[in-house]
């Protein structure tokens, strides 16, 4: 759900299509001028940013991060005792 479907990478400023519902980066999304949608091929009637999947992924990357940092830390500790 927060891959983009192009490019299969966490999504940066995710574009979710209507009616399909397919959701693609900003970036990966701007190839789809042609109307139809990248993954299913269906006409597209327009493609919005999606805020609530953009917040879901921003809180993911940060909990991300978090956890790289708690377990560096942790691996640094045990090579002190």
């Amino acid at each position: 759900l927060l891959s983009c479907n192009k490019c299969l990478q966490l999504m940066k400023d995710p574009m979710t299509c209507v009616p399909c519902g397919h959701h693609f980066c900003r970036k990966c999304s701007d190839g789809y001028a042609n109307g139809r949608c990248g993954e299913c091929k269906e006409e597209i009637d327009h493609v919005y940013k999606n805020n609530v999947l953009a917040e879901i992924i921003s809180k993911t990357k940060y909990r991300q991060e978090l956890f790289k940092a708690v377990s560096s830390k942790n691996k640094f500790s045990e090579f002190q005792k």
